[in-house]
């Protein structure tokens, strides 16, 4: 009850900030550590472990660039307001003093990829930040002829730590644990579950799970995919799909507010946030450790080093304050350290490529 007590405090703030935000940018109303905190095994594809401690990263200022900021800086978040990218990106927009307005726009639609566009058309200056994440970065380019690509930008800070995704039911569905998902996929019966966002972590995960189990493409099996993650939890608590897959961040205070129940993590280690949820892998679904969810911050990649520098410097000193963790820990994310732009280039390309065989074999993309 009491990480009830602190998301509602949580999300208090953010409407607060949100408020602010708004008055800013009204013109632009268009506009894990490891897995949920477990430590990395030996085989984990996505490590988290490092040689560079957040000390060794701070020993060196840098100085911010003569002139910089001038004016407004523009942070494009791809997704709607109050939307999984949203929330962490508008309260460390909020948090950061940059010497100039940071102001949020929200640019959803396309699986992220509408406002990822809408980002490439800026100006290489320093005045435009990007929340990227999954869709718009590891599946979509691969799916879809889009205008833009993920080598026109440099990913310079992780804003969230990773996040697991589970299979997840009403309270009152038939489906008690993950036997009875089990004995539904192979029942011949029909059912329907619900992703957030064609291209994303969760969309993934399932593919590869119900692949290796034989299932994928099964047409008893209807997905449906709903434009971003409150709409997926809202469609599945007003009884349309069967299941959906869903963060388990996203899911905490239905939880605990009896209305979901996390029937399986799709994932190869235990989930801190529900550690009596069974893991996909005890049933034969393997090299799951890659599909989790990520959320960095971009900026067109000609964009001068010395403001990218700065840029990195400050947005990582903001993540690792005190008020910025707090919040990490009351959403149920839990603590973030400070990423190297390599580490997190060494991250993002690993998924691309374990994302583009599962796409491949599933056959998602020839």
């Amino acid at each position: 009850m009491k990480r009830i007590g602190f998301i509602v405090l949580a999300v208090l703030l953010v409407l607060t900030m949100f408020v602010g935000c708004n008055k800013q940018a009204e013109e632009s109303s268009i506009k894990s550590e490891t897995p949920t905190n477990e430590k990395p095994t030996e085989n984990s594809t996505v490590s988290e472990e490092s040689d560079t401690t957040s000390e060794e990263l701070a020993d060196s200022s840098v100085e911010q660039p003569e002139g910089y900021p001038m004016q407004d800086i523009r942070w494009i978040v791809p997704a709607p307001a109050g939307a999984a990218l949203d929330l962490p990106s508008r309260v460390l927009a909020n948090l950061l003093d940059l010497g100039a307005n940071v102001v949020v726009e929200n640019i959803g639609g396309g699986s992220q990829t509408i406002g990822t566009a809408a980002a490439v058309t800026r100006e290489a200056d320093g005045y435009t930040l990007l929340t990227m994440a999954n869709a718009c970065a590891f599946t979509q380019p691969l799916m879809n002829e889009l205008a833009y690509q993920l080598s026109d930008f440099r990913k310079i800070v992780m804003l969230a730590p990773f996040v697991q995704g589970g299979v997840v039911v009403k309270a009152d569905s038939e489906i008690q644990d993950i036997d009875d998902w089990l004995e539904l996929l192979s029942s011949g019966e029909s059912y329907s579950y619900g992703v957030t966002n064609a291209g994303g972590f969760g969309h993934m995960s399932i593919a590869s799970t119900l692949s290796q189990l034989g299932y994928y493409g099964d047409k008893n099996g209807v997905m449906v995919v709903y434009n971003g993650s409150a709409n997926n939890i809202a469609a599945l608590l007003s009884g349309e799909p069967d299941f959906i897959i869903a963060d388990a961040t996203d899911v905490i205070s239905h939880v605990e507010a009896g209305e979901v129940r996390v029937i399986t993590i799709l994932h190869n280690e235990k989930s801190a946030l529900f550690p009596d949820a069974p893991i996909i892998s005890d049933y034969g679904v393997e090299n799951m450790s890659t599909f989790v969810g990520m959320k960095w911050i971009s900026v067109r990649k000609d964009t001068p080093e010395d403001i990218v520098a700065w840029l990195k410097q400050e947005l990582n000193k903001t993540i690792q304050t005190e008020e910025y963790q707090q919040y990490m820990n009351n959403m149920g994310f839990g603590n973030l350290r400070e990423y190297t732009e390599e580490e997190i280039n060494e991250i993002i390309a690993t998924a691309v490529k374990d994302y583009g065989d599962v796409m491949k074999t599933t056959g998602i993309i020839d």
